[in-house]
């Protein structure tokens, strides 16, 4: 991966119609929300703030929206939702950390 400068950031938000940030009709600052599923992982402040200010400095205020697992789910299903991050990464460097969901009794199919 390839980070991007602040500046092309800005530069796509302007050709998007939100120069710094501002809806042009309304002159107020885009307002984005942010889906999450509830948690009570030590480190869900300190990540939904560093995800603030980055976003504060394209001139975007972010909104989290945590909710119980299965509102999220139904979120995505519909599609209402603009950001989130869904997922789940491997506790250990094993190809049966994940396959094992796919083969055997912890499977959700046959086949």
């Amino acid at each position: 991966p390839e980070r991007l400068s602040l500046n092309y950031a800005k530069k796509l938000l302007a050709e998007a119609g939100y120069p710094n940030g501002i809806n042009p009709k309304t002159k107020e600052r885009l307002i984005l929300n942010f889906d999450t599923p509830t948690s009570s992982g030590p480190d869900d402040k300190a990540r939904f703030d560093w995800l603030r200010e980055q976003f504060d400095k394209l001139g975007i205020e972010l909104h989290i929206r945590a909710t119980q697992y299965n509102q999220f789910q139904e979120k995505m299903r519909q599609g209402n939702n603009q950001i989130f991050m869904w997922g789940w990464e491997a506790d250990y460097p094993d190809p049966d950390n994940f396959l094992f969901l796919l083969y055997g009794p912890n499977s959700q199919a046959k086949y």
